[in-house]
């Protein structure tokens, strides 16, 4: 999980100093409980954002979705550009 998340910081720096925006979208199967809350597995995925992302993990936007809950967080790029945005779906497995 941590090279996953390291290859996307990786791709936020490099498409900085260039013209094309990219977005990462990672869907993760059974990624809520019965209450929409993630599992233990999703929150593990979550929980090395911080680290490897430098993003503050609770400043996320939260959307329900008919599939689950969508979690995304804006990463920091270079001075002037925007960086990248990172979306977590979760699917919860009683709607799908």
């Amino acid at each position: 999980m941590r090279q996953l998340l390291e290859s996307i910081n990786r791709i936020n720096h490099a498409q900085s100093m260039g013209q094309k925006h990219f977005e990462s979208h990672i869907f993760f199967d059974g990624g809520v409980n019965k209450d929409s809350s993630p599992t233990d597995f999703a929150l593990q995925l979550i929980g090395l954002f911080s680290t490897t992302l430098g993003v503050d993990i609770d400043r996320c936007s939260k959307t329900r979705t008919p599939y689950g809950v969508s979690l995304a967080w804006k990463l920091k790029a270079d001075l002037g550009h925007s960086g990248m945005t990172v979306r977590v779906h979760l699917k919860d497995n009683f709607k799908v």
